[in-house]
């Protein structure tokens, strides 16, 4: 079984760089470990978290007083292609999955191209960009229910960044459909190249947890965030992206606090000017009274 660590800092674990220590941390290299790992953290009455890759969490100054607990890419990363579909496991990160596809014809997924995390995440907040989202393509899931047993073919309801499926505790794998003909891996590659260019383009390279907001029904979160004039407002070491408003950069010294006092001030201005009210998109965790996953 692999080493569970005491007092392990989460800003290692998220792409915002922020967050306090947890007080264990452990990478299950089995679903018999994982699901090992959850029953010694419910004997011992310790509240347990599973995260994958950290790109859409924002964690407490303070720390998580249960246990974080993460799928080992190595042992659980794997990719199956069979009658159509694709069978991937929770654990696989999206480049490496989009460069799965790239090699084998598979040209329905290049809306993933550069966005962070894992596949088990990205059906999770039903990732999307360019009008597709993960959701339209997901056959059906296997996942660990909270109480220790493995469901296969489970058949998940997707909403805008949103997974319904209840009982889950972790995903652990996920069957995709794939609609097209094969396509040339020279144009896929080429679209992949265009996507990710265009995110250079119009997304800032930084520690940060991706869009903070969802887009509100016929708005885009950003530009309202631009025309309040909120673009490069800092608090802290916390910055609102000069580049897209629904960004959040981590300058190299930003606290959750300093986050947190950007996602109000946003959230009052937006709420003040236009009468809307932002719904975040990324999660919580450890955060008094907003724990949310």
């Amino acid at each position: 079984m692999g080493k569970i660590l005491e007092y392990y800092p989460i800003s290692r674990l998220t792409t915002l760089r922020i967050g306090g220590c947890t007080r264990f941390f452990a990478e299950a290299e089995s679903v018999e470990e994982l699901k090992s790992l959850i029953r010694q953290a419910t004997r011992s009455g310790i509240p347990h978290c599973i995260i994958g890759r950290g790109s859409n969490l924002l964690a407490s100054d303070e720390g998580y007083s249960g246990m974080l607990l993460r799928l080992k890419s190595g042992q659980l990363g794997r990719i199956v292609k069979f009658d159509g579909r694709l069978s991937v496991e929770a654990s696989v990160p999206t480049g490496h999955f989009c460069a799965f596809c790239a090699r084998n014809g598979i040209g329905d997924f290049e809306f993933l191209c550069g966005i962070p995390g894992t596949i088990g995440g990205a059906v999770v907040m039903n990732a999307g960009a360019h009008g597709k989202s993960v959701g339209d393509f997901v056959e059906s899931v296997r996942f660990l229910h909270k109480n220790g047993i493995t469901i296969s073919n489970a058949q998940p309801q997707f909403s805008y960044r949103h997974c319904q499926l209840g009982g889950l505790d972790v995903l652990l794998s996920v069957i995709l459909h794939t609609d097209g003909p094969p396509v040339p891996d020279e144009e896929i590659r080429r679209r992949q190249l265009e996507l990710r260019r265009w995110r250079n383009d119009h997304q800032p390279i930084g520690a940060s947890a991706g869009s903070i907001f969802k887009n509100p029904i016929g708005h885009s979160a950003g530009k309202l965030i631009d025309d309040v004039g909120l673009k490069g407002y800092t608090i802290g070491g916390a910055q609102i992206s000069e580049m897209h408003g629904n960004f959040i950069i981590n300058q190299g010294n930003a606290t959750c606090k300093d986050v947190l006092a950007l996602i109000e001030l946003i959230r009052g201005t937006i709420r003040q000017k236009f009468a809307i009210e932002l719904q975040l998109e990324v999660h919580y965790l450890g955060i008094s009274g907003f724990e949310n996953i």
